[in-house]
């Protein structure tokens, strides 16, 4: 079982079989936890406020990077980063981000965050966390609210549909974005 009552939150499969969930806790709850079916979820970090439907974005080095929304539903704009599990497990400041981004779909294979919603100045970029801090690695020609996302490779992206001002979109851009 979970170490508390949790919805909207987001898991992450780690390389010893537990599991890494994160948000959809109260305000007074840990951001995460580590779920084992072999112990007892342990609640990883302090109360640091509502953090429901965070993006969980596995990193390289095997950490995750998670955001999510506040109790208003809002985007944070703070992130968290989730390190050394299973054995050793830390909850560290993440990436923080100039602006919320509302909208925006996750590519959790590839750590990808793209478009936003109508409106949104970010609306058109894709971006990475790359060391620590959110990077731009593409520019799409259209603002897209939640399109579509297939990784064709570590470089080339689909990013299909979504919505704009006007609708939903019935297009696609191929997006060849900035290796890391």
């Amino acid at each position: 079982p979970l170490a508390v009552p949790r919805a909207a939150a987001s898991a992450g499969a780690l390389s010893d079989g537990s599991f890494l969930v994160a948000g959809g806790g109260s305000a007074d709850a840990a951001p995460a936890e580590l779920v084992s079916p072999s112990r007892s979820a342990l609640a990883l970090g302090e109360p640091e406020g509502v953090r429901d439907a965070p993006a969980l974005l596995p990193l390289p080095d095997g950490a995750f990077v998670l955001g999510g929304q506040d109790a208003d539903g809002m985007p944070r704009r703070d992130g968290l980063r989730v390190a050394g599990c299973p054995d050793a497990c830390v909850v560290l400041p993440g990436p923080r981000r100039e602006t919320a981004r509302p909208g925006a779909e996750v590519d959790t294979d590839n750590g990808l965050i793209a478009g936003g919603a109508p409106g949104d100045p970010n609306a058109q970029r894709i971006e990475a966390v790359e060391a620590g801090e959110v990077v731009l690695r593409h520019t799409l020609v259209h603002a897209r609210e939640r399109p579509g996302l297939v990784a064709l490779s570590d470089t080339v992206l689909l990013v299909l549909g979504g919505r704009d001002e006007a609708g939903p979109r019935e297009d696609a851009e191929l997006c060849v974005a900035a290796a890391p």
